[in-house]
């Protein structure tokens, strides 16, 4: 009996030793895997760095070609893994990345140059850097096609949908408004996202819809599903004091056809949108992002009907220096970057 229970026990001590072997080593790999190797932004995960990429609200182009983006890299990529994050926009995602909340984020090109600078709405020289140039968004104003508006300056005394808080696209409207003639005292703004722009729309609790996205915008399309719409053209010569003041917009024209019921070109502005990093992400992980992008633009291509005009040609027209990493391998590729 003595003997049985001395082979017992030294066998109970054995099993014991091992499971307290295969704990360490586990938490020596759970430990090892919150450091980066270089010290710069983004978590570090074994052999892969995780990193956020800020969008947009979901009634934008932004948020699905982000996800889309995010699948992509996760797909292809053995050195970072993404996650695409919903935000309020251009001006927030700015705040986010200089921040170091997200690694990369989509905004249009007054934000970054503004951030860039330090001039308002920042108030100081945010901590970011270009990484590409992606595609023109399109200002849009939406309106009930029997509503008797037919222009901007029409919008006097009127509930307008200026944009999302904190984005480009409020600026963008704020601007247009401005060069109009209409201060913020001579409309009844409301500061939400796409999608509650166009419930309000839709319900008669707004009388005007401002929509600076890539066209056709989704939520345009439900709402004229539903109601019967139309967009207003910008006259030419305020599209000309808009353009002479601001220099990163552009005149564009949204063609026939854009939306259903939609007869006629409307004339409007654009605006780029572009990807920035937080300055301090490492260049192997910038590089790695800029790579997978452009090494897979077919699959790029099948997220967002702008999505198609995302190209290696574009991707260096940005108004903010570049990230080395991006700089890398665009001029892998034969691109002159200055």
């Amino acid at each position: 009996m003595k003997k049985t229970f001395v082979l017992k026990s030294k066998l109970v001590i054995t099993l014991v030793a091992a499971f307290l072997l295969l704990i360490a080593g586990c938490s020596s790999e759970s430990n090892g895997s919150n450091n980066t190797d270089d010290g710069s932004s983004g978590e570090k995960s074994g052999a892969v760095t995780k990193v956020s990429l800020a969008t947009g609200g979901t009634g934008g182009a932004w948020y699905p070609i982000g996800g889309g983006f995010s699948n992509v890299v996760n797909d292809n990529s053995d050195v970072i893994n993404m996650s695409a994050e919903v935000t309020n926009g251009g001006v927030e995602n700015v705040r986010l990345v200089s921040n170091n909340d997200s690694h990369f984020g989509f905004v249009n090109t007054d934000a970054a140059y503004h951030a860039f600078q330090g001039n308002e709405p920042f108030g100081k020289k945010e901590n970011i850097v270009s990484m590409f140039n992606l595609y023109d968004s399109t200002f849009q104003a939406v309106v009930a096609a029997d509503s008797g508006i037919n222009s901007i300056s029409d919008l006097k005394g009127k509930k307008v949908v200026v944009g999302p808080p904190a984005s480009s696209s409020a600026q963008m409207g704020w601007d247009i408004l401005e060069q109009a003639g209409l201060s913020e005292g001579d409309i009844e703004p409301l500061l939400v996202s796409f999608e509650e722009g166009a419930s309000a729309l839709s319900d008669g609790n707004a009388d005007a819809l401002f929509v600076m996205s890539a066209a056709p915008n989704s939520q345009i399309l439900n709402l004229g599903a539903t109601k019967e719409i139309k967009l207003l053209s910008l006259e030419e010569e305020l599209r000309n004091k808009i353009v002479e003041k601001y220099s990163y917009y552009g005149k564009t024209t949204l063609k026939a056809g854009t939306y259903d019921h939609q007869a006629d070109d409307v004339e409007t502005l654009s605006l780029p949108t572009m990807i920035i990093a937080n300055a301090d992400v490492s260049e192997d992980v910038a590089y790695e992002f800029t790579k997978m992008i452009y090494d897979n633009l077919a699959k790029v291509h099948e997220f967002h009907a702008m999505a198609k005009d995302i190209s290696l040609e574009n991707a260096i027209n940005v108004p903010i220096p570049m990230h080395p990493g991006a700089k890398k391998y665009f001029q892998e590729q034969g691109l002159d970057i200055k």
